[in-house]
């Protein structure tokens, strides 16, 4: 039970250091580098969600990849027995699966927050 959240921890540390990054313009610069390059640190609230989904389908992504390389990799070392290959078989079908669920919200997102952007800056126009 308690393995599940050490992988939990890293990965809203993770998150939280890039909404944190993107919000105040801190890019691992030291305040008076971010003057002389000019860096805005004001951010709309509609970038910061854009790079939080954008975050977590990338990190879902990866996910994806490691369960279709343990698949493969189960699959050439289960040396002809039948169950390991059908463990197999299922693993890169789930990760595939995956894959095509994470493309499909990553061109959805695109769509919705291109669409959203425009709408705001014809408001504002």
């Amino acid at each position: 039970m308690k393995k599940k959240y050490y992988l939990i921890i890293p990965i809203i540390v993770l998150i939280i250091n890039k909404v944190s990054a993107v919000t105040t313009g801190d890019f691992g610069l030291g305040g008076s580098d971010i003057e002389e390059l000019n860096v805005h640190t004001t951010t709309e609230v509609k970038t910061i969600v854009n790079n939080i989904i954008m975050l977590i389908l990338g990190f879902l992504g990866l996910i994806s990849t490691v369960v279709m390389l343990m698949g493969g990799f189960k699959w050439m070392t289960s040396q002809g027995n039948t169950d390991k290959v059908d463990e197999a078989k299922k693993l890169l079908k789930a990760g595939i699966v995956g894959l095509v669920i994470i493309f499909a919200a990553y061109a959805i997102t695109a769509f919705v927050m291109k669409t959203a952007f425009n709408a705001s800056s014809e408001a504002i126009a």
